[in-house]
């Protein structure tokens, strides 16, 4: 299955905020096949980089 580049919701693993807080990251196309629902992913929070799971892909996003 190719995904297409698009948005990913994502779940940092953060302490300090609930287990179903989720942030929107743009997937660029050399990531469009391993960012799927379910992956661990690196992504950057704040100032840092953090671990998250991929909840679902979207194709668009409303920031």
């Amino acid at each position: 299955m190719t995904e297409t580049p698009g948005y990913a919701a994502v779940v940092p693993e953060l302490r300090s905020i609930l287990p179903r807080d989720t942030f929107t990251y743009a997937v660029g196309a050399e990531h469009a096949e391993t960012a799927v629902p379910g992956a661990r992913v690196r992504v950057p929070f704040g100032e840092r980089e953090v671990i998250g799971h991929v909840l679902e892909r979207v194709a668009d996003c409303d920031v």
